[in-house]
């Protein structure tokens, strides 16, 4: 019976997770990301916006975009599952996405297709 009980409240932490506020991601971000590998345009601009457990993504040089979803949260990173709603032609969709906190102002975001890092990036919080 405990084992049972373990189970649903650790089921129940993992569905409340994505809902959690990820305090320090707030507000709108803007960067450059770079694929050192890549062909073409192996640089891209990135416009991030988190309010409340919702993370809009923009890659206005592509372009495309969608949302982060949450997945894991730490007090100084998180972890994010992308999922695209325009451009699925042009950028990888369903990649996992760390995002580092380096300071208030600074972030550090890596892209991930299975366990493969395959793009970088610094992204600056926008002042207003």
């Amino acid at each position: 019976m405990k084992k049972i009980l373990l189970v649903i409240f650790l089921l129940g932490l993992t569905v409340l997770a994505p809902a959690q506020k990820i305090s320090w991601l707030q507000g709108k971000w803007t960067g450059t990301a770079s694929q050192p590998d890549a062909a073409t345009q192996p640089t891209w601009k990135i416009e991030l916006t988190c309010k409340g457990s919702i993370c809009n993504i923009k890659y206005p040089s592509f372009p495309c975009g969608g949302k982060w979803h949450l997945q894991k949260l730490e007090s100084n990173n998180a972890t994010f599952v992308e999922k695209l709603s325009f451009g699925q032609d042009k950028c990888m969709d369903n990649g996992m996405v760390i995002v580092k906190l380096i300071d208030n102002n600074y972030c550090d975001v890596e892209y991930y297709d299975g366990k493969s890092l395959i793009a970088t990036a610094r992204i600056k919080k926008e002042m207003r």
